[in-house]
């Protein structure tokens, strides 16, 4: 298994360039929080609100996090509440599919235009779990407990 440096050098080298890196600042938040309101969406059983592809998908994310590192475990359950929170607020509009697609289109189309900069393919087409490193990758604090 992997260590938390290992993720990040690996992420890095995919994301040195200065304008690809402030494009994923903001696309890559975007992009978690669409791909939460779009498991969301998915009816797969009916237990109780709270418990849906989503939710069980961010637990599972959890774990991987709290291999890597307990500060960065914590920062992420924290975060994940919050997305959690949001996406489940504006489940109530009746709107949460739409904004998640249009959320998702921009927020996916604003990465892989900021891979043209960079000059190499986004890191999750060469490992899926580089989907959980990047919202990580994007803060500092978090990257340098990597030691």
């Amino acid at each position: 298994m992997k260590t938390l440096k290992e993720w990040l050098d690996e992420y890095s080298l995919s994301h040195m360039n200065e304008t690809n890196r402030l494009i994923h600042l903001f696309a890559v938040p975007l992009s978690m929080f669409s791909l939460l309101g779009l498991l969301w969406e998915i009816p797969l059983f009916e237990i109780h609100p709270l418990l849906n592809p989503a939710t069980l998908f961010y637990l599972n994310a959890l774990v991987f996090y709290l291999s890597l590192d307990i500060f960065v475990f914590v920062f992420m359950a924290i975060k994940g509440a919050l997305f959690l929170g949001a996406v489940y607020y504006i489940d109530q509009t009746d709107y949460l599919l739409e904004i998640s697609l249009a959320t998702g289109v921009i927020s996916w189309g604003l990465q892989f235009w900021g891979h043209r900069f960079e000059g190499r393919k986004p890191s999750f087409l060469q490992d899926f779990q580089f989907i959980l490193i990047a919202p990580v990758w994007m803060y500092p604090f978090l990257r340098n407990r990597r030691e």
